[in-house]
């Protein structure tokens, strides 16, 4: 009888180190012989010790890891997922992010694209900004964000909407959130209105979504107030900024040259 409990590697074994490194150099024919084998591989819990069960990588994790992109990771993702990998195991510990969180915050649409069509939850929460959508919205990752948005991804609040330029839903948010101050007139509850107007409008300039930013400011959002992971960039600075993706890119050609 086959047990259900998951399959349990240290890193430091030579079967973890083989794969390991060739889920890292691309090698999808060793990957296959690896997974012919034993397929259990493709489930694996990748651990330190073997004290630190509460955390892990499975394979699936590791391919999308940061930074990301790295050689054939979509052919590889779909054999694993063929072999049995679950694209909605988490890695465990106090953000149980899935491989779908991790392909979203570095922006490689392209594994993201085989994890959904492998099953992946998109609505999973547990990332280190919350959803696979925050995550990519919060790192700057456009081409995840596009794709989770046109799979069906939730978007739910003022400042998703703004940062994907979704300038009728955001209408609708505004309306919402003005009828329940309306309602309750509690001044709490109106001081966390400006923190999210003021949110929204520091991710419409992230993207540069100009009729977002013109709609947040005639509703009262600030550029005085900004999000406290805003650092010290203001928003003239993060309107200048470039995506995850793109930056990744600069630093390869500047590597190159």
């Amino acid at each position: 009888m086959q047990s259900n409990k998951p399959l349990f590697l240290l890193t430091s074994e030579s079967v973890a180190i083989n794969l390991v490194i060739s889920l890292k150099e691309g090698n999808l024919s060793a990957i296959a012989s690896i997974l012919a084998e034993d397929p259990s591989l493709a489930n694996v819990r990748l651990i330190e010790t073997d004290d630190s069960r509460d955390s892990w990588r499975t394979p699936l994790h590791v391919i999308t890891d940061w930074p990301g992109y790295f050689d054939n990771a979509p052919s590889i993702a779909k054999l694993l997922i063929e072999a049995g990998g679950d694209p909605n195991v988490d890695c465990g510990g106090s953000m149980p992010e899935t491989a779908l969180h991790y392909a979203a915050s570095s922006d490689d649409v392209d594994v993201a694209r085989v994890l959904i069509d492998g099953g992946a939850d998109i609505e999973r929460g547990g990332g280190s900004i919350g959803t696979p959508l925050a995550n990519a919205i919060g790192y700057g990752c456009w081409s995840v964000a596009s794709l989770l948005v046109a799979r069906g991804a939730l978007v739910s609040s003022l400042w998703e909407a703004s940062a994907l330029g979704m300038t009728d839903l955001l209408e609708e948010l505004l309306e919402a959130r003005s009828a329940a101050v309306n309602v309750h007139g509690i001044s709490r509850e109106e001081a966390h209105i400006q923190e999210e107007l003021d949110q929204a409008l520091w991710h419409g300039c992230q993207v540069g979504h100009v009729r977002a930013v013109k709609l947040l400011l005639a509703r009262g959002a600030s550029l005085r107030g900004k999000p406290e992971y805003a650092g010290g960039q203001s928003h003239v600075d993060v309107a200048k900024s470039l995506g995850t993706q793109r930056e990744l890119l600069v630093g390869l050609l500047e590597s190159l040259l």
